[in-house]
């Protein structure tokens, strides 16, 4: 890969690791693919949920959406391949990794914002292995989903979606090849996009968050006092250049003390009955 190229579109957690030095072994390696999630180099960045935050996660889903609580048993294919660590001994008969529960929370937030998601057409930028995707097959019919990120990156998505039976239809891009206006009805990324260099943040935005109504981003960057701010859009340029009416919500469960979530085209006053604002926010 170039390395002007690779600097300038990935996040700040890969770049000085052999993240993708370990996604081109495991797209060249049948063995090394069987077990990609448990792979330390590849856990660095993904996959690296603890119990911990896995129970955390469950006792989240149990106060908070109890319909996808006790549908746990729907998601048991998100961890058929890659062999991930999983929970055991937590819930009667179902056994579930950690990670799959973090995407099976943002299933559950998403619900609780939008409400049904059937047909919808949905963007996510830093897709992983395309475990968000496939927490929101399981859920939902979904239309169409673009996952965008690095080449080497799709490839593994390509890879480990393809095992499966999907209700929907996926593209995988870079986000050279996103056209503008990106015509969807939603845009997530867990974490992704607050990582990127400013730039790719700032064409990100001209060429999918400014055509698209409705809006889920978790954060790690964009705070004064966070170690991933520098080079990045701040806060307020976020609520400023997104041209619709962005809620801040906190994560909940908390991966990170600086981490929050952007929001926006939700039902009118969900934020208010069922999600916290940062303690912090003075914007």
């Amino acid at each position: 890969m170039d390395e002007r190229l690779s600097s300038e579109v990935t996040s700040e957690s890969v770049n000085g690791t052999d993240y993708l030095e370990a996604v081109n072994e495991f797209l060249s390696n049948p063995s090394s693919f069987e077990s990609f999630r448990q792979d330390v180099r590849y856990k660095r960045i993904l996959e690296h949920v603890t119990s911990q935050g896995g129970i955390n996660y469950l006792l989240h889903l149990k106060q908070y959406n109890r319909e996808i609580f006790d549908s746990l048993h729907k998601f048991w294919r998100c961890d058929v391949v890659g062999s991930p660590e999983l929970l055991s001994n937590v819930l009667p008969k179902i056994q579930i990794s950690p990670s799959t529960l973090r995407y099976v929370k943002v299933v559950s937030d998403l619900q609780i914002l939008f409400e049904n998601l059937d047909s919808f057409r949905v963007v996510e930028f830093g897709v992983g292995y395309g475990g968000q995707l496939l927490a929101a097959d399981s859920w939902w019919s979904i239309k169409q989903w673009d996952l965008i990120d690095l080449p080497p990156v799709l490839q593994l998505t390509q890879k480990y979606l393809e095992h499966f039976v999907l209700n929907l239809g996926y593209r995988c891009l870079s986000l050279n090849q996103v056209v503008v206006p990106t015509a969807a009805d939603l845009v997530i990324s867990n974490y992704a996009i607050s990582e990127v260099p400013r730039e790719s943040q700032m064409r990100f935005l001209k060429k999918v968050l400014e055509s698209t109504p409705r809006g889920y981003l978790t954060m790690n960057s964009g705070l004064p006092w966070s170690n991933f701010s520098p080079g990045k859009l701040k806060i307020q340029e976020w609520l400023q250049l997104i041209p619709y009416n962005v809620e801040v919500i906190d994560e909940s469960p908390n991966a990170s003390k600086d981490n929050y979530i952007l929001v926006w085209g939700h039902k009118p006053g969900v934020i208010q009955s069922a999600f916290k604002r940062p303690s912090w926010l003075r914007v």
